[in-house]
């Protein structure tokens, strides 16, 4: 059994697919201050503009596209 599977039914949390986690991370993180550059880095994007145009819809109350654009 994977890891996330058991973990999941131990804490007895709702299942959710492992791309949701890739999905949910960069949000969390740039809502808790990390700069969109370094969640760039950190996914294995090569330019900002494409980690700001994945995830802006995320948290449409900041400006991540015009952040983005200036890495």
């Amino acid at each position: 059994m994977c890891f996330l599977v058991a973990t999941v039914k131990k804490h007895n949390l709702r299942r959710i697919r492992f791309h949701s986690l890739r999905l949910s991370c960069p949000g969390l993180l740039h809502a808790n201050g990390v700069s969109i550059k370094e969640i760039q880095e950190w996914l294995g994007h090569s330019h900002c503009s494409t980690t700001a145009n994945i995830y802006a819809h995320l948290d449409s109350s900041s400006k991540i596209i015009e952040i983005a654009l200036d890495c």
